[in-house]
């Protein structure tokens, strides 16, 4: 069990779809359990929520999932991972909609700045890194591209390293989007260098397992086009990275692909395209279970 939950952790997502060890990663709590390895078990517990979510799976499902693992953690006196169940179990409902300020992580789950203190005053790095950067996320995804900027300058990736694979990758990748959205949008040369670092990264990793991360490759590659003036090329990524973020079962990262079309044609003032992308785009939302997030599009650009 120990085995497995460290290569699903840190090795297999370099070589391997995301997806295949969704059953290795249940099979191996259930093993821990079994052996009476009570804080294995909550710490593979823990693997296969955060699993599912990054793998797309509805995300009603996953809060459910967070919810109970988080009681079992309690009942069990493992309060280490109890904290990171917190907030990504915020996270989760932030999107669903269950939290008055979808920016701020509070709500029935956690209060951001009390648990942002408790990591501060406990020197708990990793729980703090965890917490921006999901508010980064969360920034990024309503469309908060300065606040999403800022948070990115206020962390630092050395740690990047000795992080899951997975979770490391997508920090990149959320990294790049952030930096290219801002770079379409003030043509600053900073930003511009830090999406290329991006995606020369996800570029490489991409080359030995294309089924997670291709899509996050071409997608970054689109914006950059944007940001280069090559519309015909972005046009022609935009639509790659959708496609194949669908094809390999990544829904939430296949809904920004279509987000980010839609802005793009709406920028270039064909409003009929925009209007479809946008479209896709809210019901791709849906689908994740992103209800607020479906709400704030259809509000903010409607189609």
């Amino acid at each position: 069990a120990r085995i497995i939950h460290i290569s699903c952790s840190m090795i297999n997502s370099y070589v391997e779809h995301h997806h295949a060890s969704l059953q290795a990663i249940k099979e191996a709590h259930t093993t821990a359990m079994k052996c009476g390895d009570i804080q294995l078990a909550m710490g593979v517990a823990t693997q296969y929520c955060v699993h599912s979510f990054q793998c797309g799976v509805n995300l009603s499902t996953v809060e459910k999932m967070l919810r109970e693992c988080g009681q079992k953690m309690k009942e069990n006196k493992q309060h280490f991972y109890v904290s990171y169940i917190m907030v990504y179990r915020q996270f989760v409902l932030n999107l669903i909609g269950h939290s008055d300020d979808p920016l701020q992580l509070t709500g029935e789950a956690m209060d951001q700045e009390s648990v942002m203190k408790f990591a501060i005053e406990n020197k708990r790095s990793s729980l703090i890194k965890t917490i921006n950067e999901f508010r980064c996320l969360l920034a990024y995804i309503f469309g908060e591209y300065t606040l999403a900027s800022q948070l990115i300058r206020e962390s630092d990736d050395d740690n990047l390293l000795y992080r899951p694979a997975f979770s490391t990758c997508t920090t990149i990748f959320i990294e790049g989007l952030i930096s290219s959205a801002i770079a379409c949008k003030t043509n600053v040369i900073e930003w511009k260098k830090k999406a290329f670092v991006s995606i020369e990264k996800i570029r490489y990793v991409s080359q030995h397992a294309p089924s997670n991360y291709q899509h996050m490759l071409v997608l970054l590659q689109a914006e950059s086009s944007v940001f280069l003036g090559d519309n015909v090329k972005a046009a022609e990524r935009y639509d790659n990275a959708i496609r194949t973020a669908g094809e390999d079962g990544f829904i939430h990262n296949q809904a920004i692909a279509f987000e980010r079309a839609g802005m793009f044609y709406l920028e270039q003032g064909n409003a009929a395209k925009a209007s479809h992308y946008y479209g896709q785009a809210h019901d791709a939302y849906l689908k994740w279970g992103a209800k607020c997030k479906a709400d704030h599009l259809r509000l903010r650009y409607p189609f």
